[in-house]
């Protein structure tokens, strides 16, 4: 009964075998017995969790290594409260400095979604920092931000970075503009502008699409009135003008009263 082996070269039979481990590091031949056994689990991804765990594992390792070049003193996540709401808003990264006697501080809010950053965490963010004053602020949205908040970024002086915070060109691009900012200096000109001539045929679109966008507004504006107008006339409406009819009938009564009185 049982189980048992039989050697290939002596044909000896026995009932447990001897096994030899073999260290792969050092090629130290052991017995298992003086091994010192773990058990490695193995793990599986949650679906329905990924958007979180690539939040989690999303690395400011580099942007921390570069601000601390810098001698920023840093906070992951960092606190701040705000100056109106005395609210305690959380930002990814808190970094600050004392310059010619002043603090500057960089607020860092760092988001990751599947496909594309939406709008709303880019709001709260401005809000956060309309509370805080903050030197630079930065916002990293990965692996990019959509089309709306591009357009609501515009006009915050906000540094964007999508994608890898690893990358070097975003390492790069954010110590140039911080030392430009904390320096005095003008931010940089965004990616992607291109020559003076690109430059000022954007300007002159955006001169064109703002003149649109005063026409529609001054649309909206007329038709605004006239719904109010229209909603004052319905509370306290125009007296209605007298019909023929009606002239006549007090014409008639009129002439009938004169004639008795005499």
């Amino acid at each position: 009964m049982g189980r048992w082996y039989i050697c290939k070269s002596c044909s000896e039979k026995f009932e447990h075998p001897q096994f030899d481990v073999i260290c792969r590091s050092c090629d130290t031949i052991f017995q298992i017995e003086n091994a010192d056994l773990r058990e490695i689990s193995k793990y599986r991804l949650n679906e329905d969790r990924k958007k979180e765990v690539r939040q989690n594992v999303a690395s400011l390792e580099r942007i921390t290594k570069l601000l601390t070049d810098l001698n920023f003193e840093i906070q992951t996540p960092g606190w701040a409260i705000g100056e109106k709401s005395g609210m305690r808003h959380q930002f990814s990264l808190l970094a600050r400095k004392e310059i010619a006697g002043r603090q500057n501080l960089i607020a860092l809010d760092m988001v990751v979604a599947e496909n594309e950053v939406q709008a709303s965490p880019l709001i709260l963010y401005i809000y956060k920092t309309s509370e805080v004053t903050v030197d630079l602020p930065v916002f990293v949205a990965i692996p990019k931000f959509s089309a709306t908040a591009h357009k609501i970024a515009q006009g915050h002086n906000i540094l964007l970075i999508e994608g890898s915070t690893e990358e070097t060109d975003n390492i790069a691009r954010m110590k140039l503009e911080i030392e430009n900012r904390l320096s005095g200096r003008p931010p940089t000109q965004p990616e992607g502008t291109g020559t003076k001539t690109d430059t000022a045929q954007k300007a002159q679109q955006s001169g064109t699409q703002a003149a649109r966008w005063s026409k529609e507004e001054e649309e909206e504006e007329k038709k605004a009135q006239i719904q109010l107008f229209s909603t004052t006339s319905s509370i306290h409406p125009e007296p209605k003008k007298t019909s023929g009819f009606m002239k006549y009938l007090k014409k008639n009564i009129k002439k009938d009263k004169e004639e008795n009185e005499q």
